[in-house]
């Protein structure tokens, strides 16, 4: 089965209604917006081509931590003192494995024409 959509709900502990917490059309998802030092419970609702199925079972009572604790804010920059750090080696030219599409001098690749049937190489159902 084609899987359209997913929901997934987090348990109100005041009111103990399932509350949206994020959607997605994939199987994978990130829940966001939780309040730092609160516990909550999760299910998953799936869609499929033919209609909705039934929620999966709660998960166990998760307890976020504070925001910033233990949290590694990312720069952005990949100097050579990290690249020390991490044992990589010294970035020197960063145009080696890039090329410009619009280049006008540089050769364009012929494209290989194949002569066959797909049946041949692939399985095809």
């Amino acid at each position: 089965m084609k899987l359209t959509d997913v929901t997934i709900e987090n348990l109100e502990s005041d009111t103990g209604k399932w509350i949206k917490a994020a959607t997605s059309r994939f199987p994978r998802c990130i829940v966001e917006n939780l309040l730092p030092n609160k516990q909550y419970q999760f299910h998953i609702l799936a869609e499929y081509i033919f209609g909705a199925g039934e929620p999966v079972e709660p998960t166990k009572t998760v307890q976020t931590t504070d925001s910033d604790a233990g949290c590694k804010r990312y720069s952005g920059k990949d100097d050579d003192t990290s690249r020390q750090k991490r044992d990589l080696p010294k970035l020197d030219n960063y145009d080696r494995c890039f090329w410009d599409i619009w280049d006008k001098d540089r050769q364009q690749e012929r494209a290989a024409l194949k002569h066959g049937s797909i049946y041949d190489k692939h399985l095809v159902f």
